[in-house]
């Protein structure tokens, strides 16, 4: 697999380990890596989360932007942050992944957005979907999430288009990543998928410039509840996430034991 998975992660080891189960049959551990960064509190959580997954590449943050730089190796990229989920697999022998390699003109493959999401969940709005060629939109024509491609979240760019964009501007974590990103990267197109690959769960915040609603569940309470053996069962999610008509749901969590 010539993909880089790159998480981005702090102080929600219980959310980083529902996303790793939820990526665990369809990612290949050797190319899967996360840089993350805690509070105290919440060092025993992650310590838990890396024996849990000891063929995942874990980094504590140290120089973010190097380390993020020095992860992108192979030829193509998919960001990810703990509080996403895969909710449905694919593979790069798809037809979308085949079309997005062969046209230089597509920006990103995006995983984040069904075809049928009218809906913004951060602004409580219906929003107007795109006229799709080939699966395909032009970005710039639309607001809200059809109009974001440069995201850190589920979605998956070129090495030659982005590596060189990250060497040239600074950032010292995710959301400063994602925003000195923004408009650096002039292509007209983003190509996705019939039904989303990966859903962001809206419960918490863990950076206070990071403006997000839902149902609010504090991330050391999830800590608190992770460290006993305890983590948040995957299928009722992807249950949930198959009556959503966006990119962020909130949802009530259930409990398994591990």
């Amino acid at each position: 697999m010539n993909l880089t998975t790159l998480i981005f992660s702090k102080n929600r080891a219980c959310q980083l380990e529902l996303l790793l189960r939820s990526l665990r049959f369809t990612v290949e551990p050797n190319h899967l890596r996360v840089i993350y960064t805690y509070d105290p509190q919440y060092q025993a959580a992650y310590d838990q989360v890396v024996k849990l997954y000891p063929n995942v590449e874990f980094t504590l943050e140290a120089d973010f932007r190097s380390q993020v730089i020095n992860s992108i190796t192979n030829d193509y990229v998919l960001f990810l942050v703990d509080d996403d989920v895969m909710i449905d697999s694919f593979s790069l022998d798809c037809p979308e992944f085949i079309k997005f390699q062969a046209n230089e003109a597509i920006l990103c493959l995006n995983l984040r957005m069904a075809r049928s999401y009218d809906y913004d969940f951060l602004k409580d709005k219906q929003v107007p979907i795109p006229k799709f060629d080939d699966g395909m939109w032009e970005w710039k024509n639309y607001r809200h999430d059809w109009g974001y491609p440069m995201s850190i979240t589920s979605h998956i760019f070129r090495k030659k288009d982005i590596l060189p964009i990250l060497k040239t501007i600074e950032f010292s974590h995710p959301s400063m990543l994602e925003r000195n990103m923004r408009g650096r990267l002039d292509k007209p197109l983003m190509i996705g998928f019939d039904k989303a690959k990966f859903v962001n769960i809206l419960v918490n915040r863990v950076a206070s410039n990071l403006q997000r609603s839902g149902k609010f569940i504090p991330a050391l309470y999830l800590n608190d509840k992770f460290m006993p053996g305890f983590a948040i069962d995957l299928p009722p999610i992807i249950e949930a996430a198959k009556k959503t008509r966006s990119c962020f749901m909130s949802v009530d969590f259930k409990w398994i034991k591990i």
